[in-house]
């Protein structure tokens, strides 16, 4: 045998030091605590209802009532079974920890892409640990994005089989383009998908032109045939999942809409497109001189927080008696919504990749210079590509926080990096002149001073809302000594932000001068090469591990992790409170067999390793809430941020949420119609409170001052909602939540899960049904778009005190209803309308149904007694499952078999397979 064991040595060594840095990175794992993650327990919170579901009966619910009153669980929780590649991508993290896991996955991928540009190893490691800590990766694991890493992850190793591929390799470079691609599309992130998409499409381009040049055209034509065919089997495996998720995207907000008025019913200035508003999309996009951050972490101030907890900063104030208002200011400057940290790749990686597109002769420097560009001028919060890009790009505006392009620059810094060493070790590819050489690194160093010595080139130190402030405190008076104070505060604030630019600056230069020395002795001691990787990767480690720290670190404070808590305290995110104790106690009464059903959720509960150490006290609470979740429908709201929590979701099926994509009506009726209910529910609520305050004022002497003092501290002990609030009436909501810790208040006059209206408001656009929604008597009337809905329908309907419907069975996917009345009637049921996958029958009938009151599901019933049943079976997701088993199986037996093929012909010729 030819093949040369010892030539494996550097991938067992890249593996071990990736395992080694991930490991060591996220050290507390090992001793039983993990991650603080807040959109993990959000996560857990919204798919809640979703899991038990799982989890008792081995199916996937793939619709949910416990957010929004009703969605589709596709992009919340749903496990695609068929999908043989997700399992694959779990498996690489080797049973890892999560956060381990992914960052080994990471490195490794990026490895691979190194192996496929044919890169030294000891390079490739180099490279590999540039981009797996990234500050992007780093920032987005301690927030609980595990998705999005995982999905960024895969963009390296997808552009590696796409270059060997283009570059010699056509038949195993498209195969391992097909399996990356796949796994990246399995992540499950379809923003970054996109991100990858593009960025393969423009290095595509330029490995294209570079052939045409080369004059090999057949080459090409083969090649890009073999890559087309490679992406559609890399697509097939996500096809349930890709189905499913295109079909929700035209109901969602981020699909069409067809409302061309405002709540107060004028015309809005232009009709909204396809895709999220401009704003909404920018909210989080770099201001003037953010993408300096790239290099300099606190260009901006970093990650938000008080000036105050900086004492470095503090320090520089020349003028003490400014401390205490200084310190109140915001850290951060830039023009994102809020910074949890820069996404920062590295001041080692962007001197190498600024040299990298100066010296070398490799056609990669051009598709990269431009990537660099484009990603950068589209992650600015304003500027006139941005907004073509939105309007005209194709699902550009499907996205938000579109800085995250910034993960394609994220490959090609360390990429092109790693380029420029190994050209260096084999001596070749660049300018032959040295003062050229000379003269590139030098004017790059010199760049660095400039921005360190002139820190206005980063932009203003204040931000534009700030300005605003000072300007109209100015306004406010004419006094000399308090335009002095403001004047003097504007600038004390200006020198502390300046200080904290320039202590960055510094600590960028350093390394740049530390990079442009090692360089330098590169060129002129070639062969001491490993020497001077090593002194590379040392800086890497250092200068990118140094600023990851800042935002996600195993310091302790009086002997506790600040970044993580022990697992047993994290299985359960959300503990119940007195609103949810009691809500259980009044719900848990109208479930037949309730103690039965909870002894049998009990013990599938604590076969689960996520209830693995909660005691059996709370074990059998959670398993009461899980049956309360699955064997009754009534609904929730909260009055605590409630479209911007899961907490209710937890416990209960909720009238809010947290979500990216809701259905596009829902929301719509929130934006319209929500506020007034929650002005209504709260006058009840501050009645009720005032209530209570008159009787502490006459048990004991409450002065005037005192009063809303104590008015705010009310805990209120139950109490009833009004009939006046139509919308959560319509919506079965139950009970309405002021504060977790107080009793709910209790709505008798929710409508129920369905009932029978006596007339039916027929209008023809969806802004007439939107708008009448608004002045109905929801239990009497229903308003329905009969343009729309093809159906013909009466105007009213006879109803008599006899007449019922009722929920005899709930499900998640499946509700049984039985109705008898004597009349033919028009029912409505308070489930949100969406109308693919969702059937219904009256006796095993299949019967038509219609979007009524905007949201909700409406339908002729026949006189008499029937039984209606409504089940969610998407086509999409049955048919998009048969074709993921086959493309699964069918990209799998492709790998293996070309790479047995490349392993046979590697042993054969006595190299190493690549």
């Amino acid at each position: 045998m030819k093949f040369k064991l010892k030539e494996l040595i550097p991938h067992l060594v890249a593996v071990a030091i990736f395992l080694i840095f991930a490991a060591v990175y996220f050290s507390p794992v090992w001793e039983g605590n993990q991650l603080i993650q807040s959109d993990v327990k959000q996560y857990q919170g919204a798919a809640k209802e979703i899991t038990d579901f799982r989890l008792l009966n081995n199916d996937e619910a793939l619709w949910t009532n416990g957010m929004f009153s009703g969605m589709p669980a596709y992009q919340i929780s749903v496990k695609h079974g068929a999908n043989f590649m997700a399992k694959i991508g779990e498996a690489l993290r080797l049973g890892l920890p999560v956060p381990v896991g992914i960052l080994f996955v990471t490195m490794f991928g990026f490895y691979i892409l190194g192996m496929c540009l044919r890169i030294q190893p000891w390079i490739a490691i180099v490279g590999a640990l540039a981009f797996g800590f990234a500050s992007f990766n780093i920032l987005y694991l301690g927030a609980g994005h595990l998705t999005k890493v995982n999905a960024v992850s895969f963009m390296a190793p997808t552009l590696g089989g796409l270059l060997l591929a283009t570059r010699g390799k056509w038949l195993w470079g498209s195969t391992v383009f097909a399996f990356f691609l796949a796994l990246n599309l399995s992540a499950n992130h379809f923003q970054i998908s996109y991100y990858l998409l593009i960025m393969l499409g423009v290095v595509a381009l330029g490995e294209g032109i570079r052939l045409l040049v080369e004059k090999k055209g057949k080459e090409l034509a083969k090649v890009a045939g073999a890559l087309m065919i490679a992406g559609i089997v890399a697509v097939l495996p996500s096809a349930s999942n890709l189905l499913t998720t295109y079909e929700y995207a035209q109901y969602s907000t981020r699909g069409d809409s067809d409302i061309s008025v405002t709540p107060k019913g004028t015309p809005k200035e232009s009709k909204a497109r396809s895709g999220l508003d401009k704003s909404y999309i920018l909210e989080y996009n770099f201001g003037p001189g953010e993408a300096l951050s790239l290099f300099i972490p606190n260009a901006k101030g970093g990650s938000g927080g008080y000036i105050a907890n900086n004492e470095e900063a503090m320090a520089a104030l020349n003028d003490p008696n400014y401390a205490d208002q200084i310190g109140q200011f915001n850290q951060y400057w830039g023009g994102q919504l809020f910074s949890g940290g820069a996404i920062y790749l590295g001041a080692v990686g962007i001197f190498l990749f600024f040299a990298s597109l100066l010296l070398l002769k490799d056609g990669l420097r051009f598709p990269a210079a431009f990537l660099a560009a484009l990603c950068v001028m589209l992650s600015l919060k304003s500027g006139g590509l941005n907004f073509w890009f939105i309007d005209h790009f194709p699902l550009y505006n499907k996205f938000r926080d579109t800085k995250m392009i910034l993960v394609v620059l994220q490959v090609m810094v360390p990429m092109m990096g790693m380029l420029l060493l190994n050209h260096l070790w084999k001596g070749d590819g660049l300018p032959t002149a040295k003062n050229f050489r000379y003269g590139v690194v030098g004017s790059l160093f010199a760049l660095t001073i400039v921005l360190y010595a002139v820190p206005s080139l980063s932009g203003s130190f204040v931000t534009t809302e700030e300005v605003q402030q000072f300007n109209d405190a100015t306004k406010t008076t004419k006094d000399s000594g308090q335009l002095a104070m403001i004047e003097g505060m504007k600038g004390e604030l200006i020198n502390v932000r300046q200080v904290i630019y320039q202590a960055d600056a510094l600590r960028s230069l350093l390394f740049s001068a530390a990079s442009a020395a090692l360089l330098l002795l590169f060129m002129a001691y070639p062969k001491n090469a490993l020497a001077w990787v090593i002194g590379f990767g040392l800086l890497v480690v250092v200068d990118e591990i140094g600023v990851a720290k800042r935002y996600l670190s195993n310091e302790e404070e009086g002997g506790v992790y600040e970044k993580y808590e022990a697992k047993s305290d994290g299985q359960i995110p959300y503990l119940p409170e007195r609103s949810d104790l009691h809500i259980l106690e009044k719900e848990r009464m109208k479930i037949p067999s309730f103690a039965q059903q909870t002894a049998r959720v009990k013990t599938a509960l604590a076969t689960n390793q996520t209830y693995g150490a909660v005691s059996d006290e709370l074990l059998n609470l959670m398993a009461q809430f899980t049956v309360t979740q699955l064997r009754s429908n009534y609904r929730v709201f909260t009055f605590e941020n409630p479209f911007n929590e899961t907490v209710t979701s937890f416990f209960h099926k909720s009238v809010g949420g947290y979500h990216g994509a809701k259905v596009k009506r829902y929301q719509q009726m929130v934006d319209f119609y929500m506020q007034q209910e929650m002005q209504k529910a709260n006058s009840t609520i501050g009645a009720l409170k005032m209530a209570k305050l008159q009787e502490y004022a006459q048990v004991i002497d409450i002065p005037q001052e005192k009063a809303k003092e104590v008015f705010d501290t009310i805990s209120i002990t139950g109490g009833q909602l009004s009939d006046s609030c139509q919308i959560l009436n319509m919506l079965n909501t139950r009970y309405v939540v002021a504060r977790r810790s107080d009793i709910p208040l209790y709505n008798p006059n929710a409508n129920g899960n369905a009932w029978f209206v006596n007339e039916i408001e027929q209008v023809k656009s969806a802004d007439d049904e939107l708008l009448g929604l608004g002045r109905l008597n929801t239990k009497r009337q229903a308003i329905v778009d009969v343009s729309s809905n093809g159906l013909t329908l009466d105007k009213s309907y006879a109803t008599d005190s006899t007449d019922r419907i009722e929920m005899t069975q709930y499900g998640t996917k499946e509700i049984t209803y039985v109705a008898n009345s004597a009349h033919k009637g028009f029912a409505v049921f308070s489930e949100i309308y969406y109308p693919e996958g969702w059937t219904c029958t009256i006796d095993g009938k299949e019967a038509k149904y219609c979007a009524v009151n905007y949201v909700l599901r409406g339908m002729e019933v026949p006189a008499g007694k029937h039984e209606i049943v409504w089940r969610f079976e998407p086509k999409s997701f049955s048919t998009g499952s048969t074709l993921s088993g086959i493309g699964s199986l069918l990209l799998v037996l492709s790998f293996l078999g070309v790479g047995g093929l490349q392993l046979r012909q590697g042993l054969k010729s006595g190299q190493n397979p690549e």
